[in-house]
């Protein structure tokens, strides 16, 4: 824009000038006025643009703190639209006049033994196709879910899963607007936590009283 200002003076002289050098001269004056315009109008919306998405792999290690679990490996499932979380001895009651849902969770996937027993409030029950193509009637919890430093309330689906490598499902809905699926990266964001205290972690839930 300083340039466009000393170059004024010189392309519009306070006489006409019709000189050919004078014509040239306006020309790549206004090219530049135009151009140093559209410049600024790109930055301009660059600014207001939504910061770029987050990377993360085909499985991550993510957190249910409101469930009072461990952290779970959970599959990356752009093919599925709602989230799902394995659950057993599923069974409903009422607190305050208000439906809510427990169940038990193997968190560990090569153990079936050691489980956790959790509460939530049911939002819905809805029936759902899995991929073999089989519709189960499924409670609909509301919960937290974190992954890497980012936490949001999201919407799950309980069914048992122990026939199934990964204890949890975290379909497109939960991600929308946040990540992009690198389908060759695993463990991008979601740090799997030192095998000991997760061990540890989970002899002391569920041994604990529900």
């Amino acid at each position: 824009m300083r340039l466009i200002k000393r170059l004024r003076p010189l392309v519009q002289p306070r006489e006409p000038c019709n000189s050919l050098i004078g014509h040239i001269l306006y020309f790549i004056a206004g090219q530049i006025m135009i151009k140093g315009k559209a410049l600024y109008l790109d930055r301009a919306i660059m600014m207001t643009e939504a910061p770029p998405k987050k990377i993360i792999g085909w499985r991550e290690w993510i957190r249910l703190d409101k469930l009072n679990l461990p952290p779970i490996k959970a599959k990356i499932d752009t093919g599925a639209r709602s989230s799902t979380l394995h659950a057993f001895k599923v069974k409903s009651f009422t607190r305050k006049g208000r439906r809510w849902v427990r169940f038990s969770v193997h968190p560990d996937q090569y153990d079936t033994q050691r489980a956790i027993t959790c509460e939530a409030p049911v939002i819905d029950r809805r029936s759902v196709t899995d991929s073999g193509g089989h519709r189960t009637l499924r409670y609909v919890i509301a919960s937290e879910i974190t992954l890497g430093d980012e936490t949001w309330p999201i919407e799950l689906t309980l069914t048992n899963r122990d026939n199934m490598k990964f204890r949890m499902l975290l379909g497109r809905t939960a991600m929308e607007g946040r990540y992009l699926v690198d389908p060759e990266r695993s463990y991008c964001i979601g740090k799997a936590p030192p095998f000991r205290l997760r061990k540890q972690w989970l002899i002391m839930q569920s041994t604990a009283p529900s």
